[in-house]
């Protein structure tokens, strides 16, 4: 329930450190708390007026709601540190079976994953500003737009791998669209990224100019366009994350910017004669 009182005076005190990331993790905290107190998880006998044959068996399924969160977050009921027992891992099942029947179990849990999210979350506000200064005027096709807003939403939300494939899927997409317009590739041919790249390159629709001065090739619009086309390739083939920035494209704002250039090429360049 929204008190405007406290709410005021928790912002009086903290008015320049004050964050909605940590208020609402503090939140979903105190809730976990709320929620295993009422239920009397962490105690030795149940709340007035719950038979202690169905509390006994709701403490015992709530020690589950660690794996089931493993579970319905990464598809395995074990982990690393704590190897379930085969009676534990039959025991996730059937509460997972029973997930929306056992409302408190899918409440602790739902509590769990907001958490992640929220926390994901941190920085979101300066990872905004980053791309305060890669905002365009000039208009791109409803594809390139669509890819481009999906990997900003990615970046914000504090996804980083996903922003890369995001990426490389944009930059393909518009560079299929492109060579298909121009005649360069039928919707029957097969042609890689690499090859596309180059074939934008060799017909106009990518810049083929050489650096500049103090700029290194990987830094010009095919350039970059490789670049995005192996970080996101490193994502889905390698592991989910990006390389050193001296090999490759050093972090998702990176990837952003890259493919933000490119594209900004692609449509100048079919805007203005050669």
């Amino acid at each position: 329930m929204w008190d405007d009182e406290q709410a005021e005076a928790i912002y009086e005190v903290n008015t320049e450190s004050w964050s909605i990331v940590s208020e609402l993790l503090a939140s979903i905290t105190n809730w976990q708390h709320y929620i295993r107190e009422y239920w009397a998880l962490d105690s030795e006998k149940p709340p007035e007026d719950v038979p202690f044959e169905s509390w006994e068996k709701l403490k015992r399924w709530s020690r589950l709601v660690e794996p089931m969160f493993l579970g319905v977050t990464t598809l395995v009921v074990s982990s690393k540190k704590t190897e379930p027992t085969v009676g534990q891992k039959k025991e996730v099942r059937r509460a997972l079976q029973d997930f929306g029947r056992i409302y408190v179990l899918s409440q602790l849990v739902e509590l769990k994953i907001v958490a992640g999210v929220i926390e994901s979350s941190k920085g979101a506000s300066e990872r905004a500003i980053r791309l305060l200064g890669q905002v365009q005027t000039d208009s791109l096709s409803r594809t390139a737009a669509d890819y481009l807003r999906r990997a900003c939403g990615l970046y914000l939300a504090g996804y980083g791998p996903e922003v890369a494939v995001m990426c490389r899927g944009g930059l393909e997409a518009v560079l299929t669209d492109e060579l298909l317009a121009s005649g360069l590739l039928t919707t029957s041919q097969r042609m890689s990224l690499e090859d596309k790249i180059d074939c934008a390159r060799d017909n106009g629709i990518l810049s083929s100019s050489s650096p500049t001065r103090g700029q290194r090739l990987r830094d010009t619009p095919v350039g970059l366009a490789h670049e995005i086309r192996k970080a996101g390739n490193y994502v889905v083939h390698d592991q989910p994350g990006f390389k050193p920035r001296d090999d490759g494209l050093g972090d998702p704002f990176e990837a952003i910017r890259a493919l933000s250039r490119v594209l900004d090429n692609v449509f100048r360049e079919n805007r203005e004669p050669n």
